[in-house]
């Protein structure tokens, strides 16, 4: 059985890309979806989350690197993607 409690992050600025993974993820437990560095930010400082899922490439910009020191120090287990 899977624990449906686990708070899963996903940072991805591809609107069609980010509705496909939090569908597939979902199944594993509580999905939420951040387009964009700030957003992401907010969401790892007001939530507790075991695992996140960071794009690298958010508009244009590499920080997905930013925030995977920031999950880093948050003890969240970090998985990078990127269609780079």
């Amino acid at each position: 059985m899977i624990d449906q409690n686990i708070n899963i992050l996903l940072v991805e600025d591809d609107a069609l890309t980010a509705q496909t993974n939090k569908r597939l993820l979902k199944q594993y437990g509580n999905v939420l979806v951040a387009n964009d560095a700030k957003e992401a930010h907010s969401l790892i400082k007001n939530h507790k989350f075991e695992i996140a899922f960071f794009d690298l490439n958010l508009y244009g910009e590499l920080d997905g690197l930013k925030l995977l020191t920031l999950a880093k120090m948050m003890s969240i287990y970090s998985v990078v993607l990127s269609g780079e």
